[in-house]
C-alpha cells in the first residue's frame, strides 16, 4: 500500500500540480511537506531548512519590473498562503494559513491574516 501511494504521489506532481521553476534557488534541507499546488516562481531564494505545505504560491507581484521573494534559514509556510514581490521573510519566521504577505517579515516573527497581521514570536507564545 505504501509503495501505492508513493506512486501515486509521484504521478501528482508530475501532472504539473506543482510548479517549481527552475530558476529558483533552493537551499539545503527544503522540506514540501504536501507536494500539491505550490507554486515557486523564476526569481525565488529559499534558503536552508525551510517547509512549505500545500497550495503556496510565492513569486512576483505582477508589475513589469519583476521582483521576487527571498525565504530566509528556518522558515515555515503554512498552507494556502501568498508570498509576493521583492520582499524578505526573515530566519525562524512563521506564515500562518492564508496570509497574504506583501511585506518585509522580520527574524523570529509570525505573520498571518489578510491584511497581514505581524507579530513577535515572543508575544504571540509568551505563555506566562
Amino acid at each position: 500500500m505504501r509503495l501505492l501511494a508513493s506512486r501515486q504521489r509521484v504521478k501528482m506532481i508530475s501532472q504539473g500540480n506543482c510548479d517549481i521553476s527552475i530558476y529558483s534557488e533552493i537551499g539545503k534541507n527544503f522540506k514540501l511537506a504536501h507536494p500539491l499546488s505550490v507554486v515557486i516562481g523564476a526569481g525565488v531564494i529559499i534558503k536552508d531548512n525551510v517547509t512549505i505545505f500545500q497550495n503556496v504560491t510565492l513569486g512576483s507581484h505582477g508589475r513589469k519590473e519583476k521582483q521576487y521573494p527571498i525565504i530566509e534559514d528556518n522558515v515555515i509556510i503554512y498552507t494556502g498562503a501568498v508570498v509576493i514581490g521583492g520582499i524578505s521573510i526573515g530566519k525562524n519566521a512563521v506564515i500562518g494559513a492564508n496570509a497574504v504577505v506583501n511585506k518585509d517579515i522580520p527574524d523570529n516573527h509570525v505573520a498571518y491574516g489578510n491584511p497581514l497581521i505581524i507579530k513577535s514570536k515572543k508575544t504571540v507564545w509568551d505563555l506566562s
